[in-house]
C-alpha cells in the first residue's frame, strides 16, 4: 500500500506541475530527471510480489530458462555471479528501460511532464514494472521514431532487430519501417477509420483463418493451446473487445482521427502514431483468440498512446478544460489499472 502511495503522490504531482514545463529552463530539466530518478529507485527497490510477473523472475534467476531472449541470459549470468540475485536484475532492467523511455519521450513531444503522467496511468505499470523485458524494447522503438521520420529507415530496421534481443515481441514493429510519416490525407483517415471496424469484423473468424494457413507447426500450436486452456492449464485472461478499457482507447482514437487537423500541428508525429495506434488496435480484435498475444502486441504496438493522450489539450478550449480532461482520463485509467485489473498487489506485508 505504501509504494502505491508514492506511485500516486508522484502521479499528482506530475499533474500539478505540468502546466509549467513548457519553457524547458533548468527548473523543468532538472525536476524532470529527479522524477525519472524516483521512478527508477521505485522499479529496482519494489517489493517482489507487487507485481505479476516478479516471482516468475524469481524462478527464472534461481532456476534458470530457455525460453527467454538472450539479453536476459547475459543479465541473470552477471547478477547470479555477482550475487545480486533477483533485486540485481530489477535494478539493471530499471536502469535500461526507464531513462532510455524517458529521454526518448523528450525527444518525441514537448509535453514532458504530461506525458510522464501519461506513461504512468498504464504503460509504466505494465511494462516497466511487470514485463520488465519488453520495457527495453519499447524505450528503443520511441528512441528510433524520430529517425525513421528522418528517413532513416536502416537505422530503424537496426534498432527494432536490437530491441528484440530484450523482447521478441519488438519484431512485430518491423513493419511500421514502411509507414509514411507525412500528414495523413482525408482517404487515409477515413480508411484508419475502418481498421478498427474490420478489426471487430474479423475477431469472429481469425482463429479458424489463421489455423487453415499451411504454416508448419502453426495448427498444432493453436489445437495445442485451445487444448490447454480448456482443461485449465493455463489461466488466460479473455479478451472483451466491449470492455470499458478497450472501449475508452477507441474512444481517444477517434477522437484523435476528428481533430486531426488540429493536432498534426502541434506535432510531426501524429500520422506514425496513429498508424502505430490502429495497428495496436486491429492486432488486439484480430488475435482476440489468444489473449495472451493480443494483449502482448496490441501494447507493443499501443504504447503511442502514451504520448498521443497529452496532446489532447489542444482540442478544448479554454486549454485549461483540455488539461482537465486529461487529468482526470489518465487518473481513472490509473485507478483502473490498480483497482479493476489489479496491476498492484495492495495487501503486501
Amino acid at each position: 500500500m505504501l509504494f502505491f502511495a508514492v506511485y500516486l503522490t508522484l502521479f499528482i504531482l506530475l499533474i500539478a506541475v505540468s502546466p509549467f514545463d513548457q519553457q524547458k529552463d533548468k527548473t523543468v530539466k532538472y525536476g524532470y530527471v529527479g522524477i525519472v530518478a524516483i521512478l527508477c529507485l521505485m522499479a529496482a527497490c519494489r517489493p517482489v510480489g507487487l507485481d505479476k510477473d516478479s516471482q516468475t523472475y524469481v524462478y527464472y534467476v534461481e532456476l534458470g530458462t530457455e525460453r527467454v531472449e538472450p539479453s536476459f541470459h547475459w543479465i541473470s549470468s552477471f547478477v547470479t555471479a555477482t550475487g545480486a540475485g533477483v533485486r540485481g536484475l530489477f535494478v539493471i532492467y530499471a536502469l535500461l528501460s526507464i531513462p532510455l523511455m524517458a529521454y526518448a519521450l523528450t525527444r518525441n513531444t514537448s509535453l514532458w511532464y504530461l506525458t510522464l503522467a501519461s506513461w504512468m496511468s498504464h504503460y509504466f505499470m505494465v511494462q516497466n514494472l511487470t514485463q520488465i523485458r519488453i520495457a527495453v524494447s519499447v524505450a528503443i522503438f520511441f528512441l528510433l521514431i524520430p529517425y525513421l521520420h528522418a528517413g532513416r529507415k536502416w537505422l530503424f530496421v537496426g534498432g527494432i532487430c536490437l530491441a528484440s534481443l530484450f523482447h521478441y515481441s519488438a519484431l512485430v514493429l518491423l513493419p511500421l519501417v514502411f509507414f509514411k510519416s507525412a500528414t495523413l490525407s482525408r482517404r487515409a483517415r477515413i480508411m484508419l477509420c475502418l481498421i478498427p471496424v474490420i478489426g471487430f469484423v474479423l475477431a469472429a473468424s481469425s482463429s479458424a483463418l489463421l489455423a487453415a494457413i499451411p504454416i508448419p507447426g502453426i495448427q498444432e500450436k493453436l489445437e495445442l493451446y485451445e487444448k490447454i486452456k480448456d482443461n485449465g492449464v493455463v489461466d488466460t485472461e479473455s479478451v472483451n473487445l466491449l470492455s470499458v478499457k478497450y472501449l475508452a482507447k477507441l474512444l481517444v482514437y477517434y477522437f484523435v482521427l476528428w481533430k486531426y487537423d488540429i493536432l498534426q500541428k502541434r506535432t510531426p508525429y501524429l500520422a506514425f502514431w496513429m498508424k502505430a495506434y490502429a495497428c495496436s488496435l486491429l492486432s488486439y480484435a484480430v488475435l482476440s483468440f489468444i489473449p495472451t498475444f493480443a494483449f502482448r502486441i496490441s501494447e507493443v504496438l499501443g504504447v503511442v498512446e502514451v504520448a498521443i493522450i497529452p496532446f489532447l489539450i489542444y482540442t478544448v478550449r479554454p486549454q485549461a478544460v483540455g488539461r482537465a480532461f486529461v487529468s482526470v482520463y489518465c487518473l481513472a485509467l490509473l485507478l483502473y489499472n490498480v483497482f479493476i485489473n489489479e496491476l498492484f498487489t495492495l495487501n503486501l506485508s
